[in-house]
């Protein structure tokens, strides 16, 4: 457990040292070192990196996040952490930077087809859910259809004790007795008519 911790805590950077190669990776336009600090995920390091770093290296950084968006979008989620930390930590010096809006175009245009999509998104997996729900209940209703509801067993309607088989017969044989002598006396009425 000891070594595991020990090779994550090398090799996750911390925010000192993260920061002086973000800050040495915006000054020289270097990009491979800048897509080593972007590498970094784990949130608490990623804050205090943003924090520390300077006010004039902010907006340069924010237009390379941006940039990086927009040439990958599927990079996006692990942009958008680094993204969220500049814009929560530097607020109040973004706010004061003349033509913000303008440097942030964009920005604003990512965002704008991001959240344009979101409705349709939306309307989709509705759609989706509602059609899988109704494949689900369909195939439940299948299984219930192909499992008979009675089962016939020949061996269990069939009376075990042998008198209760004469009785049921002798029941049948006085019923048909009754039938007979019905049948005798309307033969009797018909022959007085004529």
């Amino acid at each position: 457990r000891k070594s595991k911790k020990a090779a994550q805590s090398a090799s996750t950077p911390k925010a000192d040292s993260l920061v002086t190669i973000l800050e040495q990776a915006l000054q020289s336009s270097d990009d491979a070192l800048l897509e080593e600090c972007l590498a970094v995920s784990d949130q608490r390091v990623v804050d205090m990196t943003v924090e520390r770093l300077p006010s004039v290296r902010v907006l340069p950084f924010l237009l390379r996040l941006t940039d990086k968006v927009e040439r990958r979008p599927n990079r996006g989620m692990n942009l958008c952490i680094w993204m969220r930390a500049v814009l929560m930590k530097h607020t109040s010096y973004l706010m004061s930077v003349p033509n913000l809006h303008t440097k942030l175009a964009g920005l604003y245009q990512i965002l704008d087809q991001r959240i344009g999509v979101f409705p349709k998104l939306l309307s989709l997996s509705g759609r989706l859910e509602l059609a899988l729900s109704q494949v689900s209940s369909l195939h439940e209703e299948r299984q219930e259809a192909s499992v008979p509801r009675t089962v016939y067993d020949e061996e269990a309607e069939e009376p075990e004790d042998p008198e209760m088989d004469m009785a049921v017969e002798g029941e049948e044989d006085d019923e048909g007795s009754d039938e007979d002598e019905d049948e005798d006396e309307y033969d009797e009425e018909d022959s007085d008519d004529e």
